[in-house]
């Protein structure tokens, strides 16, 4: 799932993406349900963000955030109402995390 937000409104997109096409500065979504442009050089981070639920357990996200520090893009795994995160999920962010993170 995919939440991306601006003073007006927030995009939310819950599904798979196919068409993700680098172009210089920018990586882009161009699916026909669903199209985001990110300007990769104006991200200035990204962390793992680990939220408690009362029904759900733990739920995992990647959250990113622009070079004035302002949340640019929140990522999600997919789940079923009422269930917790799948295991692939928690293992994909703790893949890209480990393979960005200071050592």
């Amino acid at each position: 799932m995919c939440f991306v937000g601006s003073a007006g409104c927030i995009q939310i997109f819950s599904g798979t993406v196919e068409h993700i096409v680098p172009m210089e500065k920018w990586l882009n979504v161009l699916d026909p349900a669903f199209n985001l442009h990110v300007r990769t050089d104006r991200i200035q981070s990204a962390w793992m963000v680990i939220k408690p639920t009362r029904t759900r357990g733990r739920i995992m996200s990647l959250e990113m955030f622009d070079t004035a520090g302002a949340l640019a893009c929140q990522l999600f795994g997919a789940r079923a109402p009422g269930e917790g995160e799948r295991e692939a999920w928690r293992r994909l962010i703790h893949d890209v995390i480990g393979a960005n993170s200071p050592h």
